[in-house]
């Protein structure tokens, strides 16, 4: 049984109106048998919604972003007499994100306890998705900011060394950012992950812990203890066609 006045909180939290959260009030107090996958199609939309609003807003944020730009331009241009030109001028959104989602698939020879591990211990949201009936079962996990890190077989190594890894590792492995390294190594190991390194502070200030989790994945936990701002002024942190 759920706490109605806690849920109906959160919906609004979520940005759910009125109306909506009607319509889905039904859905959760349906029994089991009386369901229709209404709420999950709801939901979905809902998330839809709001990342169509979050893709307008970073579309809005690229162009003030490029009009600070030719206003600093703008404003040097004139202290120094310097002509500017218009076709200098920033009019479209610059660095526009063509990928808008990062998603990694993985198939797992124990579906029922990958997803039991990622969705219920980790903690990673799921999302509507397509699956065929029967025998076709599908998760869809909501990991949060996505980024592809791509290393050199040097970087691999040196990543392994300083996360205590005293064997090769897999080309492929998945890192989480947590808010508490040591508890959530705890908890996974618990649901049954083996520890392969538990949690270490790295030179770039970020407490790691290696895993070797369900559907025979190799995980990283990272905690962050400084802020970007903070870590971009280490030793050793700029982008790769700087280096």
């Amino acid at each position: 049984m759920f706490d109605r006045v806690v849920l109906i909180q959160h919906l609004y939290a979520a940005g759910l109106s009125s109306s909506t959260i009607d319509e889905i009030l039904p859905c959760l107090e349906a029994p089991a048998d009386k369901r229709t996958g209404f709420l999950e199609h709801r939901l979905a939309d809902e998330v839809e919604r709001l990342e169509a609003a979050k893709r307008e807003v970073e579309r809005e944020l690229s162009v003030l972003r490029g009009l600070q730009r030719d206003g600093r331009r703008l404003m040097l241009a004139i202290d120094t007499g310097v002509s500017i030109h218009s076709s200098d001028m920033t009019t479209e959104p610059t660095n526009s994100p063509r990928v808008r989602q990062l998603r990694v698939i993985v198939e797992a020879d124990d579906y029922e306890a990958a997803v039991s591990f990622y969705r219920d211990v980790l903690g990673m949201a799921e999302l509507a998705a397509f699956a065929e009936g029967g025998d076709d079962r599908v998760s869809i996990l909501d990991a949060g900011r996505a980024t592809l890190e791509i290393a050199n077989s040097v970087h691999k190594a040196a990543i392994d060394r300083v996360e205590g890894v005293t064997r090769p590792s897999a080309k492929l492995r998945l890192a989480f950012e947590v808010d508490d390294s040591a508890s959530t190594t705890d908890d996974l190991e618990a649901a049954g992950a083996t520890v392969i390194a538990p949690p270490v502070m790295t030179p770039w200030h970020s407490l790691n812990a290696r895993l070797q989790a369900p559907a025979d994945l190799q995980i990283t936990l990272f905690q962050e203890t400084v802020s970007p701002e903070q870590r971009s002024r280490l030793p050793g942190f700029d982008t790769d066609d700087h280096r």
